[in-house]
């Protein structure tokens, strides 16, 4: 028998699944809402009384991460930080498995939280986004709850999409090196850095924008999808954060991204700050963030889109980074 590579389970059947395992009323009503860029199946759950984000994680995630992320969430909800409450399944457990055509696959049910997409740029916005992150570290720095965590380093921001692109284009060896030469310059600007001033290492987010947080009604707010967590250099959080369109290369716009920077610190100050040295790297946090999503990106949607898109994608981002090198500062 042939077996299934990725599958889209059908809304009826994953119903009557979901009232087993949840023991979720009978009214309930599954809609498939779509697929993440990282491979993600997401639906949506409506009971009547209650409405929940049912979310069947990627057959190629790590279940030690899925199990890493969730117990962090629930860590934090039980301490007041506004996250979503995950469902226990009939077992207590917050994953569940399930049995899909193309093998074992994870699956975690959220409350869904109403509210909308807060603005970086709303002074307000940006100050309890702020105050919101502050608050969540410190909470995170008591956190001694026994899960293994990814480590945020250079092999997972850099190294690994250096490695997918070998892999899939061997041929390219000049853009390549290029770009192998970029992740070498910008570790090393870092890696300066973080010799003489105590930077600010924890717990982070991973992937700390603004697509996964919710304004509710009373201007709070809610953050989500801790898939991405593990330890690190918090100011790279903070990079993700205030650099609000990663394609981008003009100085008008990194300037943009400094000035949200700064409305974000107007709250977080009132729980962390940043050293000086954190604050002068910020700029080169964007360049930091292409490599990580070329790496994600190269790694889940080859597997659900195939090959023929690499080769383009590789020309983008070499150009990319042609015309981002030349607008930071390397002397620092």
């Amino acid at each position: 028998m042939l077996q299934a590579k990725r599958s889209l389970l059908d809304e009826h059947g994953l119903k009557g699944r979901l009232i087993q395992l949840y023991h979720l009323p009978i009214d309930l009503t599954v809609t498939f809402w779509r697929t993440g860029i990282a491979g993600n199946d997401v639906y949506l759950l409506d009971t009547r009384q209650h409405k929940y984000v049912l979310k069947i994680y990627f057959i190629n995630c790590i279940p030690a991460q899925v199990q890493t992320s969730t117990t962090i969430m629930e860590y934090l909800s039980q301490r007041q930080i506004p996250i979503p409450r995950i469902l226990h399944n009939s077992s207590g457990e917050l994953v569940t498995t399930l049995q899909c055509p193309e093998g074992i696959r994870y699956a975690v049910i959220f409350e869904q939280i109403r509210g909308q997409e807060p603005d970086i740029f709303d002074d307000r916005d940006a100050y309890e986004i702020g105050r919101f992150v502050g608050r969540m570290y410190r909470v995170l720095d008591e956190c001694s709850e026994n899960v293994t965590y990814r480590l945020i380093d250079r092999d997972y921001l850099i190294q690994n999409a250096l490695d997918d692109i070998d892999r899939y284009l061997p041929a390219k060896r000049e853009k390549i090196e290029y770009l192998r030469n970029v992740g070498q310059r910008l570790w090393a600007v870092f890696e300066r850095h973080a010799a003489h001033q105590i930077p600010q290492y924890g717990i982070c987010h991973g992937d700390l924008h603004t697509g996964n947080m919710i304004k509710s009604p009373d201007g709070s707010i809610s953050l989500f999808d801790f898939d991405a967590c593990g330890y690190g250099w918090r100011i790279y959080d903070l990079g993700i954060y205030a650099n609000d369109d990663w394609t981008k290369t003009s100085e008008q716009d990194l300037n943009r991204d400094i000035d949200a920077l700064g409305k974000f610190l107007c709250g977080y100050n009132d729980y962390c700050s940043l050293t000086s040295d954190e604050y002068r790297l910020f700029p080169l946090m964007l360049g930091i963030r292409h490599f990580e999503l070329f790496g994600m990106v190269l790694r889940n949607c080859v597997f659900l889109e195939g090959t023929n898109w690499i080769e383009d994608s590789l020309q983008f981002h070499f150009d990319w980074f042609k015309a981002w090198e030349n607008s930071v500062d390397w002397s620092m």
